[in-house]
C-alpha cells in the first residue's frame, strides 16, 4: 500500500477524533433564546454574558427571538445591545430577513424602530427584506419596509428578480397591490441567458479548467498515475468560473487582450501593405462559393431564455387572482419576455394553463404574437396536448383545466389566430435526446403549421377546426441544412496528389498507374482469393463498394431540393413520418 493511500486513510479516521474533540463557540445567551428560556437570558444578561454571541451558523440570540417569534424575548435582546445587522454565517441573513420571511409585522415594526436595514442584501442571493415579504404577502409587512425606506424595484443579484416578481410568482394578490401603489414597475424583467455565449463560455472554461491541470501536471513531471491535489483541483475550478463570470471580456493565454490595433506601430497599414505585395503577382482567384448554411447548433436552437415579467411569472404558474391584478394594475397584457419573446398568452397555452389563457384572450390579448422561433398560442396549444416525450419535462397542467384544448384553439382561431403561421426552427424542447438535434421524431419541424402539427398528432377534429377557419392543408416543413459528411482522407491526399502533379509529371504518374493497374489484374487472375485486411477478397470489396455507389444514385433526373425548399408535407406527418426514430 502506496504512503499516500495511508496518508488518506490516516486522515480520514483522524477527521471525526479531532472534530469530537473540538469545542464549539461558547454562546449560552443565543443557547437559552433558542430553547425560548428568557428567564435564563435575562440572568446571563444580568451577568455580564455577551448577548451578540453567534453559534457556529451565525445565529444569535436575537435570530433566535425571530425564529420564536417571541417579541418580549426580542425586546429584552435589543434593550440588551442585541445587534439588528448580525447576518447568519451563510447568506447572512439578519433578524429583519427572518421576520419578512416570517409575515411578522411586530417583529418587522421592532426591528425598524431599533434601526434594522430595509435594504440590506443576502450574500448569497442579494435578496431584501422587501423580496422576502413580498413572497411571504403580509400587505402590513411590505407596508412597513417601504414606509422604512426599503426600495421597490430593487433586484436581488441572482436573478434580477424584483418584489414585485416575488409576489407574482407566489400569487400574492394583496403583496401586488401594495407593491404597484407604491410605485412597483410590473414591466421590468428578471435576467436573460444568451445561451450561445453561455455555451461558449462553457467551452472555453472547461479548456481553461483542462490546460490549468495539465500545467499543474507538467510542473511536477507527473506520469500517467499522476492525480491533481485538492487545492489544485479548487484552483482550476475557481480559474474555469472567472471565464465564465466575465465572459466574454477574457483575456487571451498569455494575459493580453487582443486588439487589432495594438499590434506595433504602423499596425494595419503595415499588415495591408504586407499582404498588397504578397498578393501582387498571384494569380487572381474566382469569387469563392457561397457557403452552405449548416444545421442549428442546440444553444442556436434554444437562442435565449429567461427575462421574465412579474406577469409572465404569474401565467407561468397559473395563478388567475395574480394575473388579473396585475393586469388591473397596468401591466402590459402582450408584454414579451426579454429571452425568447415570449408573451403571456403564449406563456398560457405553452404551459398548458388553458382556463388562464382564455380570460387573456378576453381580455384582449394578441393571439398572432409569437416567439423568435415563431411559435405561436395556436400551435402551443396543439404541442402541448401532443406533448412528446422528451428530455425536458413537459407541464401537465392541461390535465386539471376545465376547458379543453380544443375550446381554446377555437377560441384562438374566433380570436383571429392566423392558422398558417410556420415555425422559424425546430422546437428545442421536442428532443428526446441530444444526438437527434434537428429532428424530432425523424421531422425537423421548421416551417410546420400548427395544421402539419395536427396532422403529426392524427388529430381529426383539430385539423378539422382549422380547415374551417382556412387553414391551408398543403403548407409543408422546410428542408433543413444536412449535417456534412466527414471526407474520407484517402480520397482528400489523392486529390490533392492530382492537383499538384502537372505535365510530365502527370504522364509519368498516370503511366505508373496504368501498369499497376496492368500488374494487379494479372495477380488477380493467378490468384483470384487473394484476401484483403479485413479477409474478404479483393473482387468481394470492389463488388461491394460499386452495389453502394449504385444505390446512392439518383435517377429521377429531378433536381434536389435546396435548403428551405419543401420538405415534409402534413399528408407525411399523417401516414407516419419519423415513426419509429425517437419517441415523439
Amino acid at each position: 500500500m502506496s504512503r499516500r493511500v495511508l496518508r488518506n486513510i490516516f486522515g480520514v479516521v483522524a477527521l471525526p477524533l479531532l472534530l469530537g474533540g473540538s469545542t464549539g463557540p461558547d454562546t449560552p445567551v443565543a443557547d437559552a433564546a433558542q430553547r425560548r428560556d428568557i428567564a435564563v437570558v435575562r440572568q446571563l444578561l444580568r451577568q455580564g454574558a455577551d448577548v451578540n454571541a453567534a453559534q457556529g451558523d451565525g445565529m444569535t440570540a436575537l435570530h433566535w427571538a425571530v425564529r420564536h417569534g417571541d417579541i418580549e424575548l426580542g425586546r429584552t435582546i435589543i434593550y440588551a445591545g442585541g445587534d439588528v445587522h448580525a447576518g447568519t454565517r451563510i447568506g447572512r441573513y439578519t433578524p429583519l430577513h427572518m421576520a419578512a420571511r416570517a409575515g411578522d409585522v411586530g417583529f418587522v415594526t421592532l426591528l425598524l424602530e431599533a434601526n434594522a436595514d430595509p435594504n440590506g442584501m443576502t450574500t448569497n442571493s442579494g435578496a431584501t427584506p422587501l423580496h422576502l415579504a413580498a413572497a411571504s404577502g403580509d400587505p402590513s409587512v411590505l407596508t412597513e419596509l417601504i414606509q422604512a425606506g426599503a426600495t421597490v424595484d430593487v433586484k436581488e443579484s441572482a436573478w434580477g428578480q424584483t418584489p414585485l416578481i416575488f409576489a407574482a410568482a407566489n400569487n400574492r394578490v394583496e403583496a401586488i397591490r401594495v407593491l404597484l401603489s407604491s410605485g412597483a414597475d410590473p414591466s421590468i424583467t428578471s435576467g436573460a441567458v444568451n445561451v450561445v455565449e453561455q455555451s461558449e463560455a462553457d467551452r472555453a472554461a472547461e479548456k481553461d479548467l483542462s490546460e490549468f491541470l495539465a500545467e499543474f501536471k507538467e510542473k511536477e513531471g507527473g506520469g500517467t498515475d499522476w492525480q491533481p491535489a485538492p487545492s489544485q483541483v479548487q484552483a482550476a475550478i475557481l480559474a474555469s468560473r472567472e471565464i465564465q463570470r466575465k465572459w466574454p471580456d477574457v483575456p487571451s493565454a498569455d494575459g493580453d487582450v487582443k486588439e487589432e490595433d495594438e499590434e506595433g506601430e504602423g499596425g494595419n497599414e503595415d499588415e495591408a501593405e504586407s499582404e498588397a505585395q504578397l498578393t501582387k503577382d498571384k494569380p487572381v482567384e474566382a469569387e469563392p462559393e457561397e457557403e452552405e448554411p449548416k444545421p442549428l447548433s442546440y444553444a442556436h436552437l434554444v437562442g435565449s431564455w429567461g427575462g421574465l415579467t412579474p406577469l409572465l411569472h404569474a401565467v407561468r404558474q397559473g395563478h388567475m387572482e395574480a394575473t388579473t391584478a396585475l393586469i388591473d394594475g397596468g401591466a402590459d397584457i402582450n408584454q414579451p419576455s426579454g429571452g425568447d419573446q415570449t408573451q403571456p398568452l403564449l406563456m398560457a397555452t405553452i404551459n398548458g394553463q388553458f382556463d388562464l389563457a382564455l380570460m387573456l384572450l378576453a381580455r384582449g390579448a394578441d393571439p398572432n404574437e409569437m416567439s423568435m422561433a415563431g411559435t405561436t398560442p395556436l400551435f402551443a396549444t396543439l404541442e402541448r396536448r401532443w406533448a412528446p416525450r422528451a428530455s425536458y419535462a413537459h407541464p401537465t397542467e392541461h390535465e386539471q383545466q376545465a376547458s379543453t384544448y380544443l375550446e381554446v384553439l377555437e377560441a384562438l382561431l374566433a380570436a383571429g389566430a392566423d392558422p398558417d403561421v410556420r415555425l422559424k426552427t425546430h422546437l428545442w424542447f421536442m428532443e428526446y435526446t441530444f444526438s437527434v438535434l434537428g429532428r424530432a421524431g425523424g421531422a425537423n419541424l421548421r416551417g410546420a403549421t400548427p395544421f402539419w402539427r395536427a396532422a403529426y398528432a392524427l388529430d381529426v377534429d383539430a385539423m378539422q377546426l382549422l380547415m374551417d377557419y382556412g387553414a391551408d392543408p398543403n403548407i409543408p416543413t422546410m428542408k433543413p441544412p444536412q449535417r456534412r459528411r466527414r471526407a474520407d482522407p484517402d480520397e482528400e491526399n489523392t486529390e490533392e496528389k492530382n492537383k499538384e502533379v502537372e505535365g510530365e509529371e502527370s504522364q509519368a504518374a498516370e503511366e505508373t498507374e496504368e501498369l499497376q493497374e496492368v500488374e494487379g489484374q494479372v495477380e488477380a487472375s493467378v490468384n483470384p482469393k487473394m484476401a484483403n485486411a479485413e479477409g474478404e477478397s479483393a473482387a468481394t470489396e470492389t463488388e461491394e463498394e460499386e452495389a453502394e455507389e449504385e444505390d446512392e444514385k439518383d435517377y429521377s433526373g429531378i433536381p434536389p431540393v435546396s435548403v428551405g425548399g419543401p420538405s415534409v408535407y402534413p399528408v407525411h406527418a399523417a401516414s407516419g413520418v419519423g415513426y419509429g426514430q425517437s419517441f415523439a
